[in-house]
């Protein structure tokens, strides 16, 4: 899977993820604390996209896209 999120955390504890170098959401407050939680725990870099794929409410999107290529795979 390639990594279509890119983020950083600013010292205001904002979360800024972005897609193709276009900003596409700032988050603050309790979703930050859950996404820092994750990457405390080192999760995996597949699970940090899922994460702000959900986050981003991009979900649908990327799951689109995974089942497209299982259908290739499996054909």
């Amino acid at each position: 899977m390639k990594n279509p999120f890119d983020y950083r955390i600013t010292k205001e504890k904002k979360l800024i993820v972005s897609r193709q170098h276009k900003i596409i959401k700032i988050l603050k407050g309790e979703k930050v604390v859950e996404f820092e939680s994750l990457l405390q725990k080192g999760g995996s870099e597949e699970e940090i996209q899922l994460k702000l794929a959900r986050l981003t409410e991009h979900y649908k999107h990327g799951n689109e896209r995974l089942q497209k290529e299982n259908k290739k795979h499996h054909s």
